[in-house]
């Protein structure tokens, strides 16, 4: 063909010479900026980490563990249980139950074993004891938010492992909260450590809330670890049981009102007496527990 072309115009030939020339131009040209293109896509995984994360790095939100254990039969555990599972599963927190106790100095003692146990595991940042005679009366209130808000409060906030309240008769371990930290058993190993002395002095088996409070009392150094809350937070009475803690720690009231967090029946056997005192105020303040929707946290549920 091209000696034909020569043959009939070697203008005609220049012509193809330089259409020919024109496209492989473009074609390298194209090559060109499509190997810059992919150049321009190939990043290192430290480019790629760079770009994908925020300029503010988000905090990781505080594992929770509420637990309590259940060890005989009354009125009441079935709705006692119900709310706390309600509440845990709105929340994302775990809750895990004992439904036997085998401590040797009596079945209270047996909530330092379980809280010890798991802050062993390292799988909670906070464990959160729970007397099985309490009920989450507001589950919109995450425990989560009362733990940062108040550790804010302390001079050290990460020297902090225990959270707890006060009511009439001084520390009240029916509701506690516990850093999930290997560290925290040194807290513990203490408070046996004052059930020990006082069984060898004193001659008596005293309850583990009597030990915990000897120990903050005397030991400056434990009491350093540890932080007050008011109890209108999570630990509130109702108006049945008068044992409210003293106005030291806040003004707002220790008295449970409609819209606050926990309410706890402390001493109803006593205090309000006759049969079944406990069961009997539970049901009544069943009524006012604000559950939220239980369809925005089941999983599988079909809407």
């Amino acid at each position: 063909m091209i000696s034909r072309l020569l043959r009939a115009s070697p203008t005609a030939l220049l012509l193809v010479l330089f259409c020919m020339l024109f496209g492989w131009q473009l074609i390298l040209g194209g090559d060109r900026e499509h190997a810059l293109l992919q150049n321009s896509l190939i990043v290192s995984p430290e480019e790629a980490a760079a770009a994908t994360s925020p300029s503010v790095q988000v905090p990781r939100r505080l594992r929770i563990a509420v637990i309590t254990a259940v060890t005989e039969e009354r009125s009441y555990i079935h709705l006692s249980l119900k709310n706390k599972d309600h509440y845990c599963r709105r929340h994302n927190y775990t809750f895990i139950v004992d439904f036997e106790q085998h401590s040797p100095y009596g079945v209270w003692w047996w909530k330092y074993n379980m809280v010890q146990r798991l802050a062993k595991t390292g799988e909670y940042d906070w464990i959160w004891w729970v007397d099985i005679d309490t009920l989450f009366t507001n589950t919109d209130i995450k425990v989560h938010e009362i733990i940062e808000d108040n550790l804010k409060r302390a001079p050290n906030p990460d020297d902090i492992d225990l959270l707890v309240t006060h009511d009439c008769n001084g520390l009240n371990t029916g509701s506690f909260l516990v850093r999930g930290h290997k560290r925290s058993l040194d807290l513990f190993q203490a408070i046996d450590e004052v059930r020990a002395s006082v069984a060898e002095k004193e001659h008596d088996n005293i309850l583990e809330q009597d030990a915990m409070g000897r120990l903050l009392k005397s030991n400056p150094e434990a009491a350093a670890k540890s932080l007050r809350l008011p109890s209108y937070l999570m630990n509130a009475y109702p108006p049945e049981i008068r044992c409210y803690e003293d106005k030291t720690v806040t003004d707002i009231s220790a008295e449970w009102k409609p819209g606050y967090f926990y309410i706890h029946f402390a001493g109803a056997g006593i205090v309000v007496g006759g049969h079944d005192a406990v069961g009997r105020l539970m049901r009544k303040y069943e009524q006012y527990v604000i559950w939220g929707d239980w369809r925005t946290f089941y999983e599988n549920y079909e809407r």
